[in-house]
């Protein structure tokens, strides 16, 4: 056990302490906290442990990433500009589909390095076709990383190429054989609505339990999700109790 002690340690939620100790001290027992408290408090309490003065730090709770897609690379690193959305999407679907594990590893260890220890993942498919293994892997990454993660399973059903979805087929039958085909292949490979319950079910099975990971559903977006499937999912999600993001 070792207690750490700094000239400011920030609180904020634990029972009966100010938001601020100065100085301040935190216990850790096998790679939990177990004390928040003044220094001579947790001296105290925990008599036999290793002491280590951290001086002028402040230490802060982990910080929370509430919204990021698991890409350890900027979009100028991976190719594309920054531009309009749907101009965007369909210049980074061309460049092919990066390695799922090592882009999310690396902004695993990035946002650790940054103090962030939570984060939501909000899961693009990267249309290799076969999204439950490049959400699997995602996985993979953040329990390696030692972060608590919330994952979403996407989905979409709607809006891959023009809006409103009715006009699509319309659009589709102005191009060439050729560039339809290429439009197709470019398309985000999400799982049909009935087989995105189940790897939900599937997922929940396989973790439930687990410390750190928790699940939800994140559609893509009211443009590219049908109302009939934001409601299956709602109450897909009410029903298990997790969330919708």
């Amino acid at each position: 056990m070792r207690v750490l002690e700094a000239a400011c340690v920030a609180a904020a939620g634990a029972d009966a302490l100010p938001a601020l100790l100065s100085p301040g001290a935190v216990a850790v027992a096998r790679g939990r906290i177990v004390g928040v408290d003044t220094c001579e408090n947790l001296r105290t309490r925990f008599p036999a442990a290793e002491r280590l003065s951290l001086g002028d730090a402040i230490l802060l709770p982990g910080f929370v990433n509430a919204h990021q897609h698991g890409r350890g690379l900027s979009q100028i690193q991976l190719g594309y500009p920054d531009d309009a959305l749907e101009p965007w999407i369909a210049r980074r679907r061309g460049r092919g589909a990066p390695d799922a594990y090592a882009l999310t590893r690396l902004a695993a260890a990035q946002m650790v390095a940054n103090g962030v220890t939570t984060t939501l993942h909000a899961n693009y498919s990267y249309a290799t076709g076969d999204y439950e293994r490049e959400l699997r892997v995602a996985i993979r990454a953040y329990d390696e990383a030692g972060m608590r993660a919330t994952i979403c399973v996407g989905y979409a059903d709607q809006g891959g190429l023009v809006y409103p979805q009715a006009d699509e087929d319309a659009f589709r039958h102005t191009l060439p054989p050729a560039a339809q085909a290429l439009l197709n292949s470019a398309r985000p490979a999400y799982l049909p609505l009935a087989d995105t319950l189940v790897l939900m079910a599937r997922l929940l099975e396989d973790y439930g339990g687990h410390p750190r990971l928790t699940f939800a559903y994140g559609p893509a977006g009211p443009q590219w999700v049908s109302d009939a499937a934001w409601r299956a999912l709602a109450q897909d999600a009410a029903r298990r109790g997790i969330g919708l993001h």
